[in-house]
């Protein structure tokens, strides 16, 4: 009458998505196939995902983010949207999925209300043939979350917006080290 399950349990799904495969011949298996509006394709197998993962995970440790912290996702439907969903619950922190769609306010009202240590982001992306610009939104969304200290900013555009020395960092920059 009084089932309980996986009591004391403790498991991370990055281990049973990513982890397991490697050393196995899955690792080099397709783990994500991803084509852009404007063309751009990508494809990731596991083994290399798993190394995008604990790249970006390793960063965030290093910044200081540990289990238990909220980091928001503010990402459109690209590779590192998988990639930053996976290195965060890797370091056992929280997700805040952020729609692509937010403005300013929304994103800072759920920021803030989630104690937000730092958001993933991007500087924009192609939708219906136009680019929309989501920097300039996590920006003045940031501007007003006093939780918040980091802003890791995939860049795909090829649009110079103005950084935030100490809180901005590049993506690719940083994880390639």
């Amino acid at each position: 009458a009084w089932p309980q399950w996986c009591v004391d349990g403790k498991m991370n799904i990055v281990h049973n998505c990513l982890d397991k495969w490697i050393g196995t011949p899955t690792q080099n298996r397709a783990a994500l196939c991803w084509e852009g509006e404007e063309g751009a394709t990508a494809l990731l197998t596991y083994a290399e995902l798993h190394r995008e993962v604990n790249r970006l995970a390793n960063v965030l440790r290093e910044l200081g983010i540990k289990k238990g912290d909220v980091v928001g996702l503010y990402m459109p439907m690209v590779p590192e949207t998988a990639v930053g969903l996976f290195a965060v619950v890797k370091i056992g922190a929280i997700v805040l999925p952020l729609f692509s769609g937010y403005g300013a306010d929304a994103l800072s009202t759920r920021l803030a209300d989630a104690e937000a240590k730092a958001i993933l982001t991007c500087d924009g992306f192609h939708r219906r043939g136009q680019l929309v610009h989501m920097k300039p939104v996590a920006d003045s969304a940031v501007d007003r979350v006093r939780s918040l200290r980091h802003s890791i900013i995939l860049r795909r555009l090829s649009v110079n917006h103005p950084q935030v020395p100490g809180r901005d960092l590049c993506w690719r920059e940083i994880t390639e080290n």
